[in-house]
């Protein structure tokens, strides 16, 4: 059993895709338009691996790499359109964000994302990494306003 099938928790973050995949979808009755959730794969290749390969093989791999990771997300999106519409047909409402949304709970959601950024620093990264990622997201943002996928805090 899952803590879903228990009523251990009454949540879950998810894509279409995965709410389908999983069946969560089952116990769901709303899903929310803001996209809180995404899939991140990685090729790992070691150092001592990747300095053994020659530089012109180097740029084949990332390459076909690029190539491949459009491929896969083009497919993903396709899917999770495909699912929404799955979990639409179930009667799971949407809940509007731009509707709902009170300023703290936005507020909220961006200070436990920024303390769990901040906590994996020396972890899963380095502080050097999440800052060049923070500053490449506000130049993103700042460049396009025209992106109502974003929420942003002003």
């Amino acid at each position: 059993a899952t803590s879903l099938s228990t009523n251990l928790i009454d949540c879950a973050s998810a894509t279409p895709y995965m709410a389908v995949a999983f069946q969560w979808y089952t116990r769901f009755k709303y899903i929310n338009e803001y996209p809180s959730s995404n899939i991140l794969g990685a090729m790992v290749i070691s150092k001592k691996i990747w300095d053994k390969i020659s530089p012109q093989s180097r740029n084949i791999i990332l390459d076909l790499a690029r190539q491949s990771h459009g491929r896969i997300e083009e497919a993903a999106r396709k899917e999770d359109e495909k699912c929404m519409k799955i979990l639409l047909d179930a009667g799971i409402q949407v809940y509007r964000t731009d509707e709902n949304i009170k300023d703290e709970e936005v507020q909220f959601i961006f200070d436990a994302a920024e303390k769990t950024r901040n906590n994996l620093v020396g972890e899963l990264y380095s502080q050097e990494l999440l800052d060049r990622t923070m500053t490449l997201l506000d130049e993103y943002r700042k460049e396009h306003p025209e992106d109502t996928k974003v929420i942003r805090i002003e």
